[in-house]
């Protein structure tokens, strides 16, 4: 899928515009540029990193929430026809790690991109930024909410304010009296404004500036094997292949007691229940009949945890009048059923717990767990 977007001359001018405004409504993280490269930053999650180099040439890279790469049957590898002056060692482990979803480059005449049937995301995440109109409309919210107020007449002022602005920063031409006409902008701020606008080269006077060439790159480069979503099913099928390493149980503490207590409390009168949970880093899934809620199972986590490490699912069983606890530390066990549509290893907590633990303590799925598992070098 081919994108349009305007030159990179354009793109800076409408972005420094973008995050000057963004600035003076109080974001003071705007300030996202250096020596030839400015970020756009929509505060959705969705960001892209424009840089200019000699020679009129230009890359753009940046991820949106829209991507497909993610969850595309075959990973989508935006660097893969770049050319030598593409920053290629800067992005490509960005690439690979899913923080990088589209990287185009600019010839001095065109912008150019790897061919996929994936989208990217990049028209999503820099809409607002490829048609003056769309800019300026997008802040019509902003300028009315920044001016307090609710009439139409001073909204449009304000927005033809914003594209006489716009035009300026395109043709390096801003200057300080301009921005007297933004009246949705506090007086005492508009000298901060300029400042903001002056450190991003589209003032009256500043020259383009232009980021070095990265260094070609050497040697092979790293590449995803396969997606995300296939790691994750190779992983939960080793787990599940796996057995327990022989360890003690943990001692009774105060944590496990208030959650046996919890557990009470929600099942009188309810009969026997088997319950499990998978607890992650911020994330506890569960499986079972019963529907349990709000046990502190993060703490009781936290607390049992030992040189072997922490256990990654836990379950709840009752036989008689007592509740039996059992963990499981190294593998998906077959008390947790798997999920029919996706079974989410959570992978990340499980590189970060194994990696805590003494080798010793490591199950042979560590290896399929690592990112590396994922990546060949071509």
């Amino acid at each position: 899928m081919t994108e349009t977007f305007p030159a990179p001359s354009t793109l800076w001018a409408r972005i420094a515009v973008w995050e000057a405004l963004e600035f003076a409504e109080g974001d003071v993280s705007a300030k996202d540029f250096a020596d030839g490269r400015i970020t756009f930053d929509d505060g959705g999650g969705n960001w892209a990193t424009l840089v200019r180099y000699p020679d009129d040439r230009a890359v753009l890279f940046g991820w949106d929430r829209n991507s497909e790469n993610f969850i595309a049957e075959e990973f989508y590898d935006p660097l893969a026809q770049a050319p030598h002056w593409v920053p290629i060692a800067e992005l490509n482990p960005l690439v690979i790690q899913y923080a990088v979803s589209f990287v185009y480059w600019w010839d001095a005449a065109a912008w150019h991109h790897t061919p996929t049937t994936v989208y990217d995301g990049a028209g999503s995440c820099l809409g607002s930024l490829c048609d003056i109109d769309h800019f300026v409309n997008g802040y019509t919210d902003f300028a009315f909410d920044i001016a307090d107020c609710d009439d139409e007449e001073t909204g449009d002022a304000a927005m033809d304010t914003i594209r006489d602005l716009c035009s300026a920063a395109e043709r390096g031409s801003v200057h300080r009296e301009l921005l007297d006409a933004l009246h949705f902008v506090a007086p005492s701020a508009l000298d901060e404004v300029y400042a903001y606008l002056r450190d991003a080269s589209v003032t009256r006077g500043s020259a383009r500036p232009v980021e070095p060439y990265p260094a070609p790159p050497t040697g092979p480069r790293t590449r995803r094997k396969f997606n995300e979503f296939e790691h994750d099913r190779l992983l939960v099928e080793a787990m599940r292949a796996a057995t327990e390493l022989p360890r003690e149980q943990p001692p009774s503490t105060p944590q496990l007691a208030r959650v046996l207590e919890q557990i009470a409390e929600q099942t009188v009168g309810y009969g026997p229940i088997d319950v499990s949970f998978r607890v992650a880093d911020g994330v506890i899934s569960s499986q079972g009949g019963h529907p349990l809620e709000r046990l502190d199972l993060w703490e009781l986590r936290t607390a049992e945890n030992a040189e072997h490490g922490r256990w990654l699912f836990i379950r709840f069983r009752t036989e008689a009048d007592r509740i039996i606890v059992d963990r499981a530390y190294d593998h998906w066990p077959s008390w947790h059923p798997l999920d029919p549509y996706r079974s989410d290893p959570h992978r990340r907590d499980i590189v970060g717990e194994l990696a805590a633990r003494p080798e010793r303590w490591r199950p042979a799925l560590a290896s399929i767990a690592a990112d590396e598992f994922a990546y060949t070098d071509q």
